[in-house]
């Protein structure tokens, strides 16, 4: 069944000085599925001297449409330099409205932002277009919201974050210069969580912490250390045997051998460690669920993105290239480790052979608590016990740790949100035993200039039968949504520091 699809819009407006720019990122998502519902979405700044829609008089100083592409759900191509504010002082508020349109041309689903800035900051501006507000018309002053018409400047709304400092003038004609935000040593991790047990969130950013076991052959310690699961090499049995309920035809039973000590993260990656490395930017749809809630709509490049600036502040070697910034980060496996990511020595997205081998944690039951599932909808106790899905989550993702860890103390691999992989849905082997499986991503005729890869684990969103540790899902790279996330891992041993 199709799913519904998160639209992100990111675009530059530049107002400009004699010697600073300021950019506007604006960040819209949608939960009309595209592109059924959703066809273009128009793009219109006014400001004092051309007032909104509403004032009765002026015009819009920038107003674009944009096509939905119907061979790329959830992806919109968009200029780097968008357009450039009259003169005047940048101070006084502008106003943005953001609308999508229905097939039938009509203007549905609007947002509306009045927002007030200095040419010495760069904002993040996130608005969403929802299936509540088809056919609703707010009156002046209002937007729509799923709560109803509430005014623009209420701040439920309409979320914006200092991002960069001042920029000098590169040339405002051209694209805006390709800036990341300061990534020295900051992190202390997410604030510990008060319900049992307690995580302290991962280790500062500023090296490998003092508890961290060596990257070298030497044996590392089983066990989990401030956030982060030391798991050891193993054969397992991966997949589901044909009798499991809920079963899909591409989870062939077989045995996988890992032969590297790796770590993973204890649970999803949050908003707050998230935004400890990326200041200013949290892509999230939901950001009332808070820091303790795992980050979510990122595309598989912002995953990938992340865990490459988590291995340059400990000083390992990444296990990626990445170009672009935000939305439009762009990543893929660097040369030396393209054909085994396992011998990177960095941070990177999990296998799926190591992301079910550290889910399983010794199980070989439909649920890593061993408990039975024999419906794939409804509600099922033991699966409520370790995963948030659709029947006891209120349709929202939850702060991680919530729920009952695996035997190897790992949280929510059953469902909270989806968790990105490194590598594709490949055919499983029939015969023999896999060691160190692993297929790259591969090329999609839904993913037009786009590859395909894997997710595992349930969601908040979906039914009880995707919470089975064998369940597999692929989406295009560049695809985002609410419901998923993803942790990084590392190799331990077998790899050159």
């Amino acid at each position: 069944m199709r799913r519904p699809a998160l639209l992100c819009v990111i675009l530059s407006l530049s107002a400009c000085s004699a010697e600073t720019v300021t950019e506007i990122v604006v960040s819209v998502a949608t939960d009309l599925e595209i592109p059924h519902e959703l066809a273009l979405v128009d793009l219109l700044v006014y400001n004092q001297v051309s007032p909104r829609p509403d004032a009765g008089v002026g015009s819009p100083v920038v107003q674009e449409a944009f096509d939905v592409d119907p061979t790329r759900p959830g992806h919109l191509e968009l200029p780097a330099t968008f357009g450039l504010f009259p003169s005047g002082n940048p101070t006084n508020p502008i106003h943005i409205v953001v609308a999508g349109r229905t097939v039938d041309q009509q203007w549905n689903v609007t947002r509306e932002a009045r927002l007030a800035f200095s040419p010495d900051k760069i904002l993040l501006l996130r608005m969403n277009l929802i299936r509540s507000c088809l056919n609703i018309t707010c009156p002046a002053g209002q937007t729509c919201t799923e709560n109803g018409c509430r005014s623009i400047d209420d701040p439920g709304i309409v979320e914006y974050f200092p991002r960069f400092p001042t920029m000098v003038d590169a040339g405002v004609d051209g694209p805006i210069p390709d800036v990341k935000p300061d990534l020295a040593p900051k992190i202390d991790g997410p604030p510990k969580i008060d319900g049992p047990p307690k995580i302290d969130g991962p280790p500062k950013i500023d090296g490998p912490p003092p508890d961290a076991p060596p990257q070298s052959d030497t044996i590392p310690t089983a066990g989990c250390f401030g956030g982060w699961c030391n798991i050891a090499p193993g054969t397992f049995s991966m997949g589901s045997p044909p009798t499991e309920s809920c079963r899909d035809a591409d989870e062939t039973l077989h045995q996988v051998q890992l032969t590297r000590w790796f770590q993973i993260a204890q649970h999803e990656v949050t908003q707050t460690e998230w935004l400890a490395v990326f200041p200013g930017f949290n892509p999230s749809a939901n950001v009332v669920c808070g820091g303790d809630c795992p980050v979510e709509q990122t595309t598989w490049y912002m995953a990938a993105n992340y865990c490459n600036e988590l291995s340059k502040a400990w000083g390992l070697t990444p296990c990626y290239t990445c170009s672009g910034i935000l939305f439009g980060v762009q990543c893929s496996v660097t040369g030396a480790y393209a054909g085994n990511p396992y011998v990177c020595p960095g941070f990177r997205l999990p296998t799926e052979a190591e992301w079910e081998y550290a889910a399983r944690a010794g199980t070989t039951s439909a649920l890593h608590n061993g408990q039975p599932l024999t419906v794939c909808s409804g509600t099922v106790a033991g699966a409520s016990a370790i995963a948030w899905y659709d029947q006891n989550s209120a349709g929202a993702k939850h702060a991680v740790v919530q729920k009952t860890a695996n035997n190897w103390q790992l949280y929510d691999m059953a469902g909270n949100v989806s968790e990105w992989v490194a590598d594709w849905l490949y055919p499983y082997p029939t015969l023999g035993t896999a060691v160190d499986p692993y297929q790259p991503p591969q090329p999609s005729a839904v993913c037009t200039g786009d590859l395909l890869a894997g997710v595992r684990g349930g969601r908040f969103s979906y039914n009880v039968g995707i919470t089975r540790t064998a369940n597999r899902a692929s989406k295009c790279q560049s695809y985002s949504v609410n419901d998923h996330g993803f942790r990084c891992v590392r190799s331990l041993t077998g790899v050159t520091p």
